[in-house]
């Protein structure tokens, strides 16, 4: 053989090997910038096991090229579909509501935090036993504690006398329970709470709730309360991940017309905050997403499962510094709870 041909041959074998890889790159990209890149990422842990099984189908046949060019794939895949990306065009949304002018002033008036803040935010099924769980709740003495999927009012009661403060119920929410170590403030028209519904199927089934905590021996600060629309079976996927692009540029208009500095966001987007569509409306509204470990599935049918993603997300203004972000755990629950310690960035940086 030639050098030309053994030239041409190596090229050939070269080309073989990473073109797998180059493909799934572009279509992890691609995907990224649109409305079902929130899909891919909640698929990733599947097409992960899928890969893998046929990496190692290829290392059983003795076929080493093949079984490297899927690992590659993969590990490029994964590592594309975790990148920031540029969307194509800005998510139209609809006027928001004139409250939220109003309550404005309240955001940047109110006196600042002084003091770290304990978070803990859950995503419950009502049906599945909870006890053991709240239980360990109330043990980490948190400041704010936010539960979406119920509002128990033996629940409720019973975390508001451990925090020795104040619980709000929003039963339009769809079963959305706010306690907090001190009070609900009042501010614009002469009431503790506001919201507004996103994009759903239904009418109602997805929320925002805006509400200001006083927290003891802290302070104040503006706290947006979402709960983001489910799908209505695999049919439904690709419009339920476009409502969710859209719910999301709602929720970061709505920041930005309070104020974002000293605001916390909380609650169930439905995806991971590495979905971009979701993702970028955010970080350009002025919030920064607190990093957390991972809280959903725990189990999927009744058997066991490694959590992979954070569907619960906090997003936090540029007044606040994350110091430590766990979870608990959940027993029976699908989702674990996460629990959060923020700090002012003025207090962290003395």
């Amino acid at each position: 053989m030639d050098a030309p041909e053994k030239s041409r041959n190596w090229l050939v074998s070269l080309a073989k090997l990473i073109s797998p890889a180059v493909a799934t790159f572009l279509f992890c990209r691609l995907g990224g910038a649109h409305s079902s890149g929130t899909l891919l990422l909640l698929c990733e842990p599947l097409l992960l096991a899928i890969g893998l099984y046929l990496a190692a189908a290829f290392v059983m046949r003795r076929q080493w090229r093949a079984s490297v060019a899927t690992v590659l794939a993969i590990g490029i895949g994964a590592i594309s579909l975790h990148l920031p990306v540029t969307l194509p065009k800005e998510v139209a949304t609809r006027e928001m509501p004139h409250w939220l002018r109003l309550l404005r002033n309240c955001a940047v008036l109110s006196k600042g935090m002084e003091a770290p803040i304990r978070l803990v935010t859950w995503t419950l099924d009502e049906n599945t036993p909870m006890a053991d769980t709240i239980a360990r709740i109330q043990a980490q003495r948190p400041d704010l504690v936010v539960l979406l999927g119920t509002d128990d009012q033996d629940v409720g009661s019973a975390l508001s006398e451990v925090l020795d403060g104040e619980v709000k119920f929003f039963p339009d929410g769809g079963g959305v329970t706010a306690i907090v170590r001190g009070d609900f403030q009042y501010c614009a028209e002469k009431k503790d709470s506001w919201s507004f519904n996103l994009p759903a199927l239904t009418d109602g089934d997805a929320q925002v709730i805006m509400t200001f905590p006083y927290i003891k021996n802290a302070g104040t600060l503006p706290l947006m309360i979402v709960r983001m629309d489910t799908p209505d079976g695999p049919t439904d996927l690709p419009a339920w991940s476009q409502r969710l692009a859209k719910s999301a540029a709602e929720v970061a208009s709505a920041a930005r017309l309070v104020g974002t500095p000293r605001m916390i966001v909380v609650g169930n987007f439905q995806a991971p905050v590495a979905a971009q569509p979701m993702a970028l409306p955010l970080r350009s509204s002025g919030l920064k997403p607190v990093a957390t470990p991972p809280n959903w599935p725990t189990r999927i049918g009744g058997i066991p499962m490694l959590t992979v993603h954070a569907l619960d997300q906090l997003w936090a203004g540029r007044d606040w510094h994350a110091q430590r972000a766990r979870v608990l755990p959940s027993g029976d629950q699908v989702r674990q709870p996460l629990i959060v310690d923020l700090t002012p960035v003025e207090a962290h940086a003395r």
